[in-house]
Parts: C-alpha cells; structure tokens; sequence
C-alpha cells in the first residue's frame, strides 16, 4: 500500500469526524508502541481536513519529532501572554498550518489548566487541530492531551499481535474521560513510504500528503472504533 492508497482510510476517518464532533475540534492520535503509524494517520487526516477547506493546524507533540531542535520548540506555558500562534509555520495551499512542541522537558511544563488555555487558542483559529502525540504509555503530557481534546483516535500497525501496551492504552483512555473515537489501522508499507517521504523533506511544513477520492480506489478502508 503506498501513501496515495492509504488516502481512502484517511477520508472514510475525517467523514467520521465531520459528522460526529462540531467544530472547532481538538484531535489527539496516539498509540500504544512506536512504528504503529501515528505521525501517517496525524499529518495525513491534517491534510485530508486541509484538501476539504478547513482552516486545520497539524502539532507535532511527539518526542520523536523531526523538524524542532530543543532551542526553538515553544514550550506549553500558563501565562496568558504566551501565544503558540507565534510559532505557526503556515501552510500551502491545500495542506494545514504546522507547530512544533517536540523538545526535551516539556513534559515537565504541562498541567491540566495550560493544556485547556493551549487547546482553546488554536479553537480560536483552527477549525480543526490534529495532534500528533507521543506514544501514550510512555507520556505525561500525552494522557493529558488525551483527556482534554475534543477525541481521541489510536493507530495500529496491521497485522501485529495485540500487546499489553494495547489494554493498558485502553485503561488509561478510559481513566482520562476522553472521548474515543476509533482505532484506525495503519499497513506497514504505507509506514514505510510516510517515513521516506519524511526523510526527502525534512520537515511536515514541506510535505504534501497525496489525496485521492475513496471511490476511486480499491484500497481497503478499515476504521474501528
């Protein structure tokens, strides 16, 4: 499966979400180990919201991001004049607005009231904020995303057994009070070529994420909730 097969799946998810959560809405996609396609599912459900004329911001909160050194990432802060606006890479055409909040120690800096006060500026611009999160076993800050946003959606990668990490992400959404909307399958190969893609750019601001109309594809769709 390459990146353009796996827009059906991304387009059936964001039809879900168009019709299930008024905007504006706050998306956190997590997972329960690496390499389960959370950074595909996240920037490509971005830029299917982006291609359908929403006004989308793609944040890329996970400890593993690729184009935030430690001295530029914005940290998650109480104080009311900070403005994470500041730090938006705008968009082409087409494609959402990006954030960086990856870096070491910011962990450290979230609480529940920052994380509200955060998710309600990018409410006041974007119609839709997607999330990329870090693994949520494994994060802090992850769980109170997770417990904050309007919904959360976790990826698996195909074909891999079920894991204890699994449940044990299950109990701590369910612990949180999120709101869970589905888990969405990610086939390995579609891995695969995001994280190429990844490496030829550099950066989710330069990406472009290639769409395609569901009906015209014979790509297999498969979104559980």
């Amino acid at each position: 499966m390459e990146l353009a097969d796996f827009a059906p799946k991304l387009n059936l998810l964001r039809a879900r979400i168009e019709a299930g959560l008024e905007r504006p809405v706050v998306l956190a996609v997590t997972s329960a180990r690496r390499d389960d396609g959370k950074s595909l599912v996240s920037y490509g459900l971005s830029c299917s919201l982006a291609e359908a004329d929403y006004k989308v911001l793609f944040v890329d909160a996970s400890q593993y991001g690729h184009h935030v050194t430690e001295n530029s990432a914005p940290k998650i802060s109480d104080h009311p004049e900070f403005d994470v606006r500041t730090y938006v890479a705008p968009g082409k055409e087409g494609a959402p607005d990006t954030l960086g909040l990856s870096g070491p120690g910011i962990t450290a800096s979230g609480s529940v009231d920052a994380v509200r006060a955060t998710f309600e500026r990018f409410r006041e611009t974007y119609e839709y904020t997607v999330i990329d999160m870090s693994v949520l076993t494994t994060s802090s800050l992850a769980l109170l995303f997770a417990a904050v946003a309007d919904g959360v959606i976790v990826t698996v990668r195909e074909a891999r057994s079920i894991s204890n990490a699994d449940k044990e992400v299950s109990n701590l959404l369910r612990t949180a009070g999120a709101n869970f909307i589905g888990a969405v399958t990610a086939d390995s190969s579609a891995i695969r070529g995001f994280r190429a893609a990844m490496k030829r750019h550099g950066a989710f601001s330069k990406m472009q994420f290639p769409q395609e109309d569901a009906r015209k594809s014979g790509a297999r769709v498969s979104v559980q909730s």
